[in-house]
């Protein structure tokens, strides 16, 4: 049995609530797949930073086209496909369609200290769902079923 012990809220963004979660080396990080924001939290559950993803570029380009073009009654979309964290760095999947959830560029983040951007890679032309990161290679799977590893040459 799993006993509930506290709830960390912040229901401003519940109309985007999904997120991703994932643990750190002192903190935990909690980033929307729809909500263009990056939170850490010590283990304690006390907000550390916020990061504001639009200043990403492709993410700001993302938003803008979200917010200006006519939606469907009841529509989804996901920006954040999915994270990983390595090495005091977090790596974010996001879309770069996403009506189409079409997702190949990795937003690296520095997280040592504060949360910083350091670097943005764009894949190839294939749409990935998930990835990994090891050994200065990011491992990741695609829409064709095949593994596709790229060589991380600098950050």
């Amino acid at each position: 049995m799993c006993e509930k012990n506290k709830t960390w809220d912040n229901s401003e963004y519940k109309s985007h609530s999904s997120r991703h979660l994932i643990k750190g080396d002192n903190s935990f990080f909690v980033i929307g797949q729809a909500l263009p924001v990056f939170q850490e939290y010590s283990y304690e559950g006390r907000l550390l930073n916020n990061y504001d993803l639009t200043l990403i570029p492709e993410i700001k380009k993302q938003i803008h086209k979200y917010e200006n073009e006519q939606k469907a009654p009841n529509s989804h979309f996901i920006m954040i496909q999915d994270i990983y964290y390595a090495n005091g760095r977090i790596y974010i999947l996001i879309a770069n369609d996403i009506e189409q959830y079409k997702c190949n560029i990795i937003c690296v983040f520095d997280v040592s200290k504060d949360i910083k951007h350091v670097k943005t890679f764009f894949l190839s032309e294939d749409i990935y769902s998930t990835f990994c990161v090891f050994d200065n290679q990011i491992v990741a799977v695609n829409y064709n079923a095949c593994i596709d590893v790229f060589r991380i040459t600098e950050i």
